[in-house]
């Protein structure tokens, strides 16, 4: 968490592949130990960043020139959602949790610092 905190001091921006790269640095400490699917603790990589940022689970990068730029939070969020999916959380429950929540209140998730509840949209569901 040293590392993460000395991050988001620095501000930094990075590119694509320099944003992959510190993300897979820091994805082990923040998994779970077994995970629930080894899918999940494979590595990330630019494809799999883009299409979060298509599908919504990450914010959109932001712009510098033709160049994607990402910033502390993008990477907070992708360390949060990596986790919350190796836990066995849905994408679906996971992208609107992380899209409704401040930089600090992604900290303390990422941390392990509060205790998820997922309610089920369908009352049918949750019938169940």
């Amino acid at each position: 968490m040293h590392q993460l905190q000395h991050l988001a001091d620095q501000a930094p921006q990075w590119n694509l592949d320099d944003f992959v790269e510190a993300a897979n640095q820091l994805l082990p400490q923040f998994l779970p130990d077994g995970g629930a699917e080894g899918r999940i603790q494979e590595t990330i990589n630019a494809r799999l960043v883009r299409y979060y940022s298509t599908s919504g689970l990450l914010d959109k990068p932001l712009k510098q020139g033709r160049e994607a730029r990402y910033t502390y939070r993008h990477l907070v969020q992708l360390l949060l959602l990596r986790r919350l999916l190796a836990e066995g959380y849905g994408s679906g429950a996971v992208g609107q949790l992380i899209s409704n929540k401040t930089t600090p209140e992604l900290e303390v998730l990422l941390q392990g610092g509060t205790q998820l509840t997922v309610e089920a949209t369908n009352p049918a569901l949750a019938f169940l």
